[in-house]
């Protein structure tokens, strides 16, 4: 993650290939954001993280079934590895 090229806080923004942070980025754009617009910001960036979250927990769950050795339970096994590929697939499509 890169850091502000301002104030120095980590930041995966960038604006014209410099990493600046959202209050950063307001402030350089010299015109303050209505309410409304700062509402708009917050709730989309709630949602980019909740559909990473998602996304990670969707890898996080295959990585594991994929680690688990098929001999404990083969036709569990079974399921469970064609389950996760579809429920990480979905949860990318969400994002």
């Amino acid at each position: 993650m890169a850091e502000c090229a301002y104030c120095k806080t980590k930041t995966e923004l960038y604006e014209n290939g410099t990493p600046v942070c959202l209050e950063c980025a307001g402030a350089q754009a010299g015109d303050s954001p209505s309410s409304a617009e700062s509402q708009i910001r917050l709730m989309l960036l709630q949602e980019v993280r909740q559909a990473t979250d998602r996304v990670t927990a969707a890898a996080q769950r295959f990585n594991l079934t994929s680690m688990m050795s098929p001999a404990m339970c083969p036709i569990r096994m079974a399921h469970s590895v064609l389950r996760r590929p579809r429920a990480t697939c979905l949860a990318r499509a969400r994002k």
